[in-house]
């Protein structure tokens, strides 16, 4: 089962959490993993860079993120590395 939800207003230097989604006390009680998705940029004006975090996971208790990039030549997404 996937559950899409949307966000409150978080300023984009702040790390999402699992209180930043609406409703979160459900979510986080029903859900075995929550994956947060965030496109990098200002509001006008977006790159082809996305922000990919698992803030919670039931299973194993391992949380992290990744940069990911989407190739349009190739339309895949590729991490990217600093």
């Amino acid at each position: 089962l996937v559950l899409m939800a949307h966000t409150i207003k978080i300023k984009p230097t702040e790390e999402p959490t699992i209180a930043s989604l609406r409703d979160s006390s459900f979510i986080a009680a029903e859900s075995d993993t929550v994956i947060y998705v965030r496109r990098v940029g200002e509001e006008t004006s977006y790159s082809n860079e996305t922000e990919v975090f698992v803030i919670a996971n039931r299973w194993s208790g391992n949380n992290g993120g990744a940069n990911l990039i989407y190739n349009r030549a190739e339309r895949i997404l590729e991490q990217k590395y600093e």
